[in-house]
């Protein structure tokens, strides 16, 4: 497991990296078995395993992310796990929609183990195990 004081930092340069549109960033954050479930939204609705598939979602967003924008609102960190809320501003295809989401993160040796989305706040929290 990985210490407390490792876990603000991965997540916060999860996010920062796919703002500033870095990929490559990203997939160093990862955990030889990551698992990734996005939102409904993403192109496909599936759980992404590995860095591959993890790889393979962020590629949907352009090579440099160009078409993502995730603004963070709120962030809470307990331990090896945490919860991310946030809007995310998708321009694929030509078109731009916004939608809330909240991510439920876990890590493991200091690295995204596991992440999902949720519809709420709250549901992230239950997730984890935490409470509201």
């Amino acid at each position: 497991m990985s210490s407390p004081a490792a876990e603000p930092a991965v997540v916060k340069r999860i996010f920062v990296a796919m703002v500033a549109g870095e990929p490559e960033t990203v997939m160093r954050l990862l955990h030889p078995q990551v698992e990734w479930q996005p939102t409904v939204w993403s192109r496909e609705a599936e759980v992404y395993r590995g860095p591959e598939g993890v790889e393979r979602w962020l590629s949907q967003f352009g090579p440099a992310l160009e078409q993502l924008d995730v603004r963070v609102e709120k962030v809470r960190e307990e331990g090896d796990r945490g919860a991310v809320q946030g809007t995310v501003f998708d321009s694929r295809e030509g078109g731009m929609f916004a939608v809330r989401v909240a991510w439920s993160f876990e890590l493991d040796e200091g690295l995204l183990r596991r992440g999902r989305a949720h519809e709420s706040w709250d549901e992230a929290l239950t997730a984890l195990g935490l409470d509201p």
